[in-house]
């Protein structure tokens, strides 16, 4: 599984080099092509969709009511592969799959200060967040690609701040991170909640090594003048802090989360795979095996499911196993031809 958007999901091989689209609860499925990238190494992948596939109206008569699903003639959806580059390379190859042309499209993202691309420096999963695909590198850098764009303009960036760079009628945008006194250098999640893209990571200036969890927010800044705020789409936007949570100071509601706590010596070894994309209190920790919920709201923590060694390939569960949200539609979305 390489990335989800509603109910679809992009998979691959193995190997990576044959990728396809499909519905679980239809059990629907269609091939990709191959990429023209497929045999110069592995890529970076992110998968999203533009409209809803349906749209759905409520007619409201006289006091009765009647649901009016219809095809949304623009559908369409994006698949885009970002070939693994050196460090500190100035430009990076981009495959953009359309569902309108069936085709692979290459273009090249460039920036004159250099930034790493690889499997190793990007920390998270591709994530779609309002018509762009975002990953999150070592260090905090966002980068940001919206593969619908097909703007012909050139847009430079500024001495201060990482901003928007038009390649190849590609728009691409970085964002930095710009709090010194945090050390980011692994980020544990990047994902949507309640529509707004947050990041989480552990707080590794933490001198007890304790397991201080800092969930950051990305915000759009009003002022102007804010030298710590990258352009995106015309505005300021910039991370912020909405949460801090001190893992050892959560009140475990089933026996085993406390008894691996003691186990383990605390939090400090715990995966975040994923925020709840509901409930803006809630994030998912992987303890082990045992996906835990903790609540920064109430500091209550409540196991979620045991992954059993039986589920996974190999027997064990990898600590770093990705996670991602998979929606239930009233109407299943088809796999379109």
């Amino acid at each position: 599984m390489l990335g989800t958007y509603n109910d679809l999901i992009l998979c691959s091989t193995i190997s990576e080099q044959e990728y396809y689209i499909c519905n679980p609860y239809t059990r629907q499925w269609i091939a990709l092509p191959l990429t023209p990238q497929v045999h110069r190494g592995s890529g970076i992948m992110g998968f999203t969709c533009d409209h809803p596939y349906y749209n759905h109206e409520e007619l409201v008569g006289n006091q009765t009511s009647s649901n009016n699903i219809k095809l949304n003639a623009e559908y369409r959806y994006r698949v885009v592969r970002i070939t693994v580059v050196k460090r500190n390379c100035l430009e990076c190859p981009v495959e953009i799959y359309s569902s309108e042309t069936g085709q692979w499209r290459e273009s090249v993202i460039s920036s004159s200060r250099g930034f790493s691309f690889t499997s190793a420096s990007c920390s998270t999963r591709g994530v779609a967040y309002n018509g762009m695909l975002y990953w999150l590198c070592f260090g905090g850098l966002l980068i940001g690609v919206d593969p619908f764009n097909n703007t012909n303009s050139s847009i430079s960036t500024d001495a201060n701040t990482i901003g928007d760079i038009v390649v190849n009628n590609e728009l691409c945008r970085f964002v930095q991170f710009h709090k010194p006194e945090y050390n980011i250098t692994c980020v544990e999640c990047l994902g949507v909640c309640q529509g707004r893209l947050r990041m989480c990571h552990y707080d590794m200036e933490d001198p007890y090594n304790s397991g201080i969890l800092c969930v950051w927010e990305l915000k759009e800044v009003e002022e102007e003048d804010d030298q710590k705020a990258d352009g995106i789409a015309g505005r300021l936007m910039k991370w912020c802090l909405i949460k801090k949570l001190n893992l050892n100071e959560m009140v475990a509601e089933n026996p085993d989360i406390a008894k691996w706590r003691a186990e383990a010596g605390g939090w400090c070894e715990a995966r975040v795979p994923a925020f709840d994309p509901n409930d803006e209190d809630i994030l998912y920790v992987n303890l082990d095996g045992d996906i835990v919920a903790c609540n920064f709201r109430t500091r209550i923590s409540f196991t979620r499911q045991r992954i059993r060694p039986t589920d996974v390939i190999g027997g064990e569960f990898h600590p770093w196993a990705s996670a991602f949200p998979l929606s239930l539609k009233r109407w299943p979305t088809p796999v379109p031809n």
